[in-house]
This record gives structure tokens, C-alpha cells and sequence, in this order.
């Protein structure tokens, strides 16, 4: 578990008491406050232990997520395909861990993304054809996993795209134009 209701606080007087290895802000712009881990949209977990089984799954139904940063912290499974659902995530940061599995095929379809970067994992699969959907993405990073074909030729109608990067995996070897 990462953290019960009752370590969160309120609204009026938000509690400092977050599990050790946890940097959490509290920004609650999309809803009023309920109380548990919904309150928490931003989080980042980077290079600290962490106080979840070292997968992504008791994560799946933080919906209110805006930025989900979880850099070299060694966790490994598979994304939850709830990601695919999140209509708030703009950045996603999961670079230098071991997931596997593919992303979620939805990813990106409910969400206007800035960043993502899933670059130095196991991930397979189809890269998502919706992370650029509403063309607000600006980096894309997918170096050093195992995606297989294409590239989406949705990405040539991504203008907002300054960086991506896919190296070493498994697709074909031919870019749509335009990218």
C-alpha cells in the first residue's frame, strides 16, 4: 500500500506525514477534496525506495494523476492498462526501470501529454497511436525497449513534437514522413 487516507489530512491543513521516499504536491484543481490518494495528482518518486510492491498496480485507480514522475526506481511488471483511462496525466516519467509488457493502447487518447518517457525498460508491443492526439505532446522518449513494426504515422500530424527518440528496439526500420 502506499499510504492510507488517514496519512493524507485535509484540505484546510494538508499533512506532511508522506511515506519516506515519496515527494508528493498537493495540487487540487480538479475536484474538491475527498480525502486518500486522489488529492495527490503530482507525484514523484525518483531514485528514493519506494513503499509499493515495486509495480504500478496499487497505482490503477489514482485517476487524478497530472504527473506520475517514477525514474530509476527499479519496479518492474506491467503498466496497468487503467493508465490507458487516466484524463489527467501530462507527464509520465517511468525511464530506467524494468517494466514490461506493452503500453496501453489508450494512452494519451483522454489527455492533452507534454512528456513521456519510458525510455530504458522491457516494453513490447505497439507504441500508442493516441499520445499525440490532441497535438500538445512536446517530448516522447522510448529508447531502449523491445516496440515492434511502426512508428504511428499519427505522429506526423503531432507539429507540438520537438523531441523524440526511439532507439534500439524492434521496429521497422522505415519514419513516416513528416516526422
Amino acid at each position: 500500500m502506499v499510504a492510507s487516507s488517514s496519512e493524507m489530512g485535509s484540505k484546510s491543513s494538508p499533512s506532511t506525514s508522506v511515506p519516506y521516499g515519496i515527494t508528493a504536491y498537493v495540487f487540487i484543481e480538479m475536484g474538491t477534496y475527498t480525502g486518500g490518494l486522489n488529492t495527490f495528482v503530482v507525484v514523484g518518486l525518483a531514485s528514493k525506495p519506494l513503499h509499493i510492491d515495486r509495480d504500478l498496480s496499487e497505482l490503477r485507480s489514482l485517476t487524478q494523476f497530472i504527473s506520475l514522475q517514477l525514474f530509476e526506481n527499479n519496479l518492474s511488471g506491467e503498466m496497468p492498462k487503467e493508465f490507458g483511462n487516466f484524463k489527467y496525466l501530462v507527464n509520465l516519467t517511468l525511464y530506467w526501470n524494468n517494466l514490461s509488457g506493452t503500453l496501453p493502447q489508450r494512452l494519451g487518447y483522454w489527455t492533452d501529454f507534454n512528456t513521456i518517457d519510458v525510455s530504458e525498460n522491457y516494453l513490447t508491443g505497439l507504441i500508442p497511436p493516441d499520445m499525440c492526439k490532441n497535438d500538445k505532446l512536446k517530448a516522447l522518449l522510448m529508447l531502449h525497449n523491445k516496440f515492434i513494426r511502426e512508428i504511428p504515422a499519427t505522429y506526423t500530424n503531432c507539429s507540438t513534437l520537438t523531441l523524440f527518440y526511439v532507439s534500439n528496439d524492434s521496429l521497422s526500420s522505415s519514419i513516416p514522413t513528416g516526422i
